[in-house]
């Protein structure tokens, strides 16, 4: 039976007060729904990751590039001191993108 003529159906049974099988309707109807909210959820959760990896992707990136770019004759102090710093750099890229990710799933889901 087609979508159209259960809900033919469905309009009969509701000017008519008579059950043409109401219960499967909105069973299928709510089935359907239930689907679609986990698409959507499922679609959100990527997003929401992608958007993690990004942020994560571009603290990798920078710490890359400054390792790069620093000079090479450094002493055993300054290189000490240039990982501490790209150290604590990627950390902070690390706890803004798990928060950006962790913060709305828990709102959200």
């Amino acid at each position: 039976m087609k979508l159209s003529d259960e809900l033919i159906l469905l309009q009969a049974s509701v000017t008519t007060e008579e059950d043409y099988g109401l219960g499967e309707i909105w069973q299928s109807i709510d089935e359907f729904m239930q689907e679609i909210e986990e698409v959507a959820e499922a679609i959100l959760r990527m997003f929401l990751f992608m958007g993690a990896g990004f942020i994560f992707l571009i603290g990798l990136s920078y710490v890359f590039f400054s390792w790069i770019g620093a000079p090479r004759g450094q002493s055993k102090t300054e290189k000490k001191k240039f990982w501490i710093v790209n150290g604590y750099v990627l950390l902070g890229f690390l706890i803004v993108s798990v928060l950006i990710y962790v913060i709305p799933a828990a709102i959200i889901f």
